[in-house]
């Protein structure tokens, strides 16, 4: 993962603030490192929102601005076949709409 990690660290330093950094076929089973968490996201960037779906298509990856953006919080409350946390993993056909359909309602963390 750190090769992926440095690759999205450059296109971060290139991306105007603002603007969201998102990329797809994320597979941490294939890379040193496991998920990308929040951590690891927020290192990348703090204030550019980033999205990474994973190559399933079933995960997502954020930093907090995301989940800022989103209206997640601790107290955001659980919404039946989602699941989110404030670690930066989406779970159950993550998309990036998905995360502001809810208006940021319905995601445990």
């Amino acid at each position: 993962m750190p090769s992926a990690m440095a690759a999205l660290k450059k296109i971060a330093k290139a991306t105007p603030a603002g603007q969201w950094i998102e990329a797809r076929q994320i597979d941490p089973s294939l890379q040193v490192g496991g998920d990308p968490t929040v951590t690891v996201l927020d290192n990348i960037s703090a204030s550019q929102p980033i999205f990474l779906l994973n190559a399933s298509g079933h995960l997502a990856y954020c930093n907090s601005k995301l989940l800022e953006l989103a209206g997640i919080t601790k107290d955001t409350p659980d919404l039946d076949g989602w699941k989110a946390s404030l670690r930066g993993m989406t779970v159950a056909s993550a998309t990036r709409g998905s995360l502001f359909a809810t208006g940021g309602q319905g995601f445990a963390t």
